[in-house]
């Protein structure tokens, strides 16, 4: 069993801490050390399709009117991190020797409908400050003192989105460890997203920083562990190589090795450019459900994702197929009005996702599946509101 230590970590950024000497104009990250319990990595517990939703608060705390990015350029992460924390992103980057260790960790990330005191909430606030680089500073999770207080940290997963200076990116909190009014990612504006200020910010262009910073906050390190980078510690998971490589500023045309093994240079853990990011593994997957179903279990039981005089049933939502068999077109009934908006995924017995729509609430929903040659047993999911369920269909 391997000892977990603590970092303040940034993502190719030094928070506020203490300097690193830098590469290129990007500082390596500073980090702090702290013995922490050790941890076992979860086991298969969770059922195969379940699916949990985050909610997500984005605070902007801005000084000059460039930082006060647009709802267009936040929302343009949500579907990043919905993406590449489902494995819905571009997998071709991951290398041949570890596409058997790509994982789906099974999560979704939702701006906040509903605020901590039940009202409608657009999960964004704002706030301009007088505070020059606030983002490197404690002023910035405190909304006397210039900057914008967290909501409950239990049941929000809080993002600053704050100047961090000419060259930092973001850093995260670990869970149970520090404040709680200063839990969460700090990310500054012209990383966070693809579009708006970070369009133009390659390699950091792709949404990444963020991915990466809330790897922290669900309690993943860097695949070397802790700072130094040497081949003495690890980051605690069994699927990740060791390593002395951070590949900062790096995107590797080839595999390349260290520590005695091949380098998952792709993983999102590394420091390599946005481009060449493809890949949570199953390890990884366990660590993060092990600290969603521990430190960080208040974020199950929220209802940011709710939209407020929407109760779901206990039991989440029930809906019937009819006909079921059929030909490969089927109706969707939902059994009670689970929400404005529905996703509607259809699975193979492989857990492969072969088709996917989202419908507005209509009492029968209509569904044709592309393909007209399809047979067999498959599994229809519908989605809403921080809820889903699954039935069967059969295609004849």
């Amino acid at each position: 069993m391997k000892t977990l230590f603590y970092i303040v970590c940034c993502f190719l950024g030094l928070g506020s801490l203490q300097a690193q000497p830098a590469i290129d104009g990007y500082p390596r990250c500073g980090a702090t050390f702290a013995e922490a319990e050790p941890l076992e990595e979860i086991k298969q517990v969770v059922p195969t399709r379940s699916i949990f939703r985050i909610p997500v608060v984005v605070h902007v705390v801005y000084r000059e009117e460039t930082g006060n990015i647009s709802f267009e350029q936040i929302q343009s992460q949500i579907d990043v991190l919905n993406q590449d924390f489902r494995a819905l992103n571009d997998l071709s980057v991951v290398p041949g020797p570890f596409e058997d260790r790509i994982a789906d960790l099974q999560m979704e990330f939702c701006l906040a409908v509903r605020a901590p005191d039940g009202s409608i909430t657009s999960g964004v606030t704002r706030r301009e400050t007088a505070i020059d680089n606030i983002g490197l500073k404690t002023e910035l999770y405190y909304s006397e003192m210039g900057g914008r207080n967290a909501w409950d940290p239990d049941a929000y997963l809080n993002i600053w989105i704050a100047d961090m200076g000419e060259n930092q990116t973001g850093r995260s909190s670990f869970p149970g460890q520090g404040l709680r009014e200063e839990d969460g990612v700090v990310i500054d504006p012209r990383y966070f997203g693809t579009i708006g200020l970070a369009e133009d910010q390659a390699p950091y262009n792709l949404g990444r920083t963020a991915t990466h910073e809330i790897g922290h906050y669900f309690n993943l390190l860097h695949p070397w562990g802790p700072d130094p980078v040497s081949c003495q510690r690890d980051d605690g998971v069994t699927d990740t190589p060791e390593t002395g490589q951070t590949f900062l500023m790096e995107c590797p045309d080839s595999i390349l090795s260290s520590c005695g093994s091949e380098d998952m240079h792709a993983n999102f853990m590394y420091y390599t450019n946005d481009a060449c990011m493809g890949q949570f593994t199953p390890g990884q997957r366990n660590r993060v459900w092990a600290t969603l179903f521990g430190a960080r279990k208040g974020l199950l039981a929220s209802k940011g994702c709710i939209m407020p005089g929407i109760e779901p049933a206990e039991s989440g939502i029930t809906f019937t197929l009819h006909p079921n068999p059929s030909d490969g077109l089927f109706y969707i009934k939902p059994n009670a009005y689970p929400g404005s908006l529905l996703k509607i995924e259809v699975f193979d017995t492989a857990g492969r996702k072969i088709w996917e729509q989202s419908s507005s609430y209509e009492e029968s929903i209509q569904i044709e599946l592309p393909e007209k040659g399809m047979r067999g047993l498959f599994f229809v999911r519908l989605s809403a509101n921080g809820f889903s369920s699954t039935e069967k269909l059969v295609v004849e």
